[in-house]
């Protein structure tokens, strides 16, 4: 009734809320730094989450269970590997949270908040497997938009200075690259007797197109290398023509192999995030 006194009240914590305030604030206060491997060594291997800034605008949101510095140091490396000297335009801030926060998911918080064109366009995702080679990349596609750069120069770390089988100078080639060289598990066998003289080796430090074209010249006749838009792959008795999305391939003609550039073709799908 009208007059009496309320004794009784429904009340809610929202935790969510103040964990996302709080998160928001305390980010806030924190200035954007090149990704640097300088600034890299000054973040411990705690857990936490991260922002990503390109030319000043958050793009990414992730996060760490325990190692952060790990975590931005593969980001570091992937950005390295991309067209338009992407990474210099990279900057990155970081909070470390407590593991017992690590199950209300602080990072997907900021995403629902901030809207991160990052986190939608796979940018963190891993090598989508042998299978989805040959798919169309979506246009929106972090791939897309920033494509490996087979001209960047790199060192490869050798296995002393001798001569080298073939599967091996694809493994230590594998080990070095700042995007992913997949390869066939045939590998082993099917180049192992191959041997590739030290003197057809490059002089270090020279571009990745350079490595890939001398592995590209000792492959037998049935094994294909094509570079798509995020990763190289190499197997035996493949088309290259169906891998429509490529950026090019080393085709061979006449005995020997040239790379073959490729304008690829995208989809206009939304990125399948089942990819991360």
């Amino acid at each position: 009734m009208n007059g009496e006194p309320q004794f009784a009240a429904e009340f809610a914590l929202s935790i969510t809320d103040a964990l996302r305030t709080q998160l928001l604030e305390r980010l806030d206060e924190l200035t954007p730094v090149a990704l640097t491997s300088e600034n890299l060594a000054k973040v411990a291997q705690k857990g936490g989450i991260y922002e990503l800034f390109l030319d000043n605008d958050l793009v990414y949101v992730g996060k760490s269970a325990k190692k952060l510095n790990s975590r931005l140091n593969r980001h570091r490396t992937k950005l390295a590997g991309r067209l338009g000297n992407l990474l210099q335009h990279v900057k990155f801030r970081c909070l470390y949270v407590s593991e017992d926060l690590d199950a209300l998911a602080p990072e997907k918080m900021l995403i629902t908040e901030l809207g991160t064109i990052w986190n939608n366009n796979g940018f963190g995702n891993n090598d989508p497997g042998r299978n989805r080679d040959r798919s169309l990349v979506s246009s929106a596609h972090f791939d897309s938009h920033y494509p490996i750069n087979l001209d960047l120069e790199q060192e490869i770390n050798l296995i002393g200075d001798d001569d080298i089988l073939l599967s091996d100078l694809f493994k230590v080639v594998k080990q070095s690259l700042p995007f992913n060289f997949r390869y066939s598990d045939s590998a082993q066998s099917d180049l192992g007797p191959i041997v590739v003289p030290v003197s057809v080796l490059p002089k270090q430090p020279v571009a990745i197109r350079d490595w890939l074209q001398v592995a590209a010249d000792y492959l037998p006749a049935n094994w294909e290398l094509i570079a798509l838009p995020g990763y190289v792959i190499a197997y035996p008795n493949i088309d290259p023509t169906k891998h429509e999305s490529r950026v090019g391939h080393w085709e061979l003609l006449d005995g020997k192999r040239a790379f073959r550039q490729h304008a690829p073709k995208w989809s206009t799908t939304a990125v399948d995030q089942s990819e991360a």
